[in-house]
């Protein structure tokens, strides 16, 4: 496989190659090169999370990504996106960022970050936790979530909704902000966007204000806030118990400690 998952080559028992596969941008393939022994399978562009080529339908053309179907001519879905979505296309495939991102639901790309942003991954394992919590019911009474039960279910949407991405472009026009609700409206947009500003320390405690520092988990809480930001509340004054920051400091106190 390449780097997004694309299958490049398949080999028989022996390691010999079978198979050669090419492919365009959004998943076209240029190029099928078989040697003896070649296989026919459908798992071709992003093959390794489940892209399904109808290799014996040639005249098909689309691939499934889970929910929806790609059309790899025009680079976008054949069905919109179920989730809402601010400021951007509901048909549009991987944000029209395909050498890097990718869709397996169908949906939204999930996490987004360079090793250049994030070596140790901790993005994944942060947003993981989170996550983790919301799944087990830790986080129904914390952060006003048991006030507001829009916002608990939006939180858990974003978890299999929304889209992560690190140092993207909020975080290349200031050079101070941990992170960006880039589809904060103050509605409830759980299929939103958020930009985490690794280049800025948002993983750095000597970095973080009182509240980041209070709960010894800069990142967690800066992804946490911003999906708050996404879950309706917009509020960033930390003088004030219901901001998206204490909110969230709540939460990792009570649920991530």
């Amino acid at each position: 496989f390449d780097e997004i998952g694309s299958t490049r080559l398949l080999t028989d028992t022996s390691g010999n190659v079978t198979d050669k596969y090419c492919y365009d941008v959004y998943g076209a393939t240029i190029a099928h090169n078989c040697s003896t022994g070649s296989a026919s399978q459908p798992y071709q562009y992003v093959g390794k999370l489940g892209y399904y080529t109808y290799y014996q339908e040639p005249d098909f053309g689309l691939l499934q990504l889970g929910l929806r179907y790609l059309e790899p001519e025009t680079g976008v879905f054949t069905q919109r996106d179920i989730a809402h979505r601010v400021a951007t296309s509901s048909y549009l495939y991987a944000d029209n960022q395909s050498l890097v991102l990718v869709d397996p639901k169908g949906m939204l790309p999930t996490i987004s970050c360079s090793k250049k942003s994030d070596p140790k991954g901790k993005v994944k394992k942060s947003i993981g936790r989170i996550c983790n919590a919301l799944k087990k019911g830790k986080m129904n009474k914390c952060g006003g979530c048991d006030s507001d039960p829009d916002k608990l279910k939006c939180l858990k949407e974003f978890c299999s909704q929304g889209k992560i991405e690190c140092d993207g472009h909020w975080c290349r026009t200031d050079s101070e902000t941990c992170g960006w609700g880039v589809d904060a409206d103050g509605g409830y947009n759980p299929g939103g966007k958020i930009d985490i500003c690794m280049k800025n320390g948002a993983d750095d405690p000597a970095k973080c204000d009182n509240a980041k520092c209070a709960t010894g988990q800069p990142l967690t809480l800066t992804i946490l806030h911003e999906m708050m930001h996404l879950c309706g509340n917009m509020n960033d004054d930390d003088s004030r118990p219901n901001s998206a920051d204490n909110q969230a400091a709540d939460c990792i106190r009570k649920a991530l400690q």
